[in-house]
């Protein structure tokens, strides 16, 4: 296993999972067409993407009028399955409204480790087990009787009782007390079931190395964006056109199209595709669950079609969203910040 460290700078206000994903789905996909990381090794074809945020020392408050600290703490979410995921980081505490963060069981100085395990964990497919906040629960785990109330052992006592065990303090951690990781629970560790299931999905998923783009004039436009959980409304990020590059993978098919037409309105193209759905994590300290889907993201390649100068993401007849060239092209300035790397 590689892992590799990069640094994002996000300045469109603050962040949110399903925006910050967004930013994961298009670096994954250009360092598979690129090598967007300038190491000269290609990143796994497989890999996966995980983005910690800084949650700036959030106070959540029982006013619902005021801002818990800008919304600093950012909601976690991924895609289930898939190969991104994002979530919060930061020091176990107690708030000053008295809501606590993880500070009376979480003793290693950050809650960001757990909160990666959980989101990860969904998107190599693994799902809640419907304990504690009423999470939809994962049809293959037990219902009943064994891992009662989401503890990591199958039951209390006997042959097929399981314990955790803490390499950094050399603790044994009662399999009761403490709770699987894919929960909403405190006292959060891995039980057989997780352990077992991701084992068997890495078995099945080694790492793959990234096929080199083809060469030649094959062409293809990267059309990406977000809904919002209703998908009445659709946010479209900038488009490219990627030169020297063959399809990346058919899009799934579904109710919306992804409509290519000329000056005038006529139709060019038309391209179905379905969007993935984006789940929600744990809500921050003192706020309610919530919805569990965070919203709908879609990412694909399309061939460009021959004097198109709009494009529509579209449902039912109804236009989400659009996007038309300027009347020239733009003046692109490069700069980076001090130290980083483009």
């Amino acid at each position: 296993m590689s892992i590799r460290d990069r640094t994002l700078v996000f300045t469109d206000g603050l962040p949110t999972c399903a925006r910050i994903n967004e930013e994961l789905r298009s670096a994954r996909r250009w360092d598979g067409f690129y090598d967007w990381v300038g190491t000269g090794a290609k990143v796994a074809a497989n890999a996966h993407y995980y983005a910690l945020v800084d949650d700036r020392g959030y106070e959540a408050t029982n006013d619902a009028t005021t801002p818990d600290d800008l919304d600093a703490f950012m909601r976690e979410c991924s895609d289930l399955p898939g190969f991104v995921a994002s979530g919060p980081a930061g020091v176990p505490r107690v708030t000053s409204e008295g809501y606590a963060i993880a500070n009376n069981w979480d003793t290693d100085g950050s809650y960001g480790d757990w909160y990666a395990g959980h989101e990860l964990a969904h998107s190599y497919g693994r799902r809640h087990p419907g304990r504690c906040h009423n999470q939809p629960r994962d049809p293959a785990h037990p219902a009943t009787g064994d891992y009662p109330n989401g503890d990591i052992s199958p039951s209390p006592a006997g042959n097929n009782a399981a314990y955790g065990f803490d390499i950094r303090s050399r603790q044994v951690l009662s399999g009761t007390l403490w709770k699987d990781v894919m929960t909403y629970c405190n006292r959060q560790w891995i039980s057989d079931f997780t352990s077992e299931a991701l084992q068997t999905f890495f078995q099945f998923n080694a790492e793959t190395t990234a096929a080199a783009p083809a060469a030649g004039d094959v062409a293809s436009l990267w059309v990406s964006g977000h809904m919002n959980p209703e998908a009445t409304s659709a946010v479209l990020d900038p488009i490219f056109l990627l030169p020297g590059v063959d399809a990346y993978a058919a899009p799934p098919s579904g109710e919306y199209d992804i409509l290519q037409r000329d000056g005038t309105g006529n139709e060019l193209s038309r391209t179905a595709f379905g969007p993935n759905p984006v789940h929600f994590g744990a809500p921050a300290p003192g706020k309610p669950v919530g919805d569990e889907v965070a919203g709908l993201y879609f990412h694909m390649q399309v061939s460009p079609a021959a004097g198109a100068e709009r494009l529509e993401i579209v449902r039912n007849g109804a236009v989400l969203a659009s996007v038309q060239p300027g009347t020239a092209p733009p003046t692109v300035t490069v700069t980076a910040r001090t130290g980083a790397r483009l």
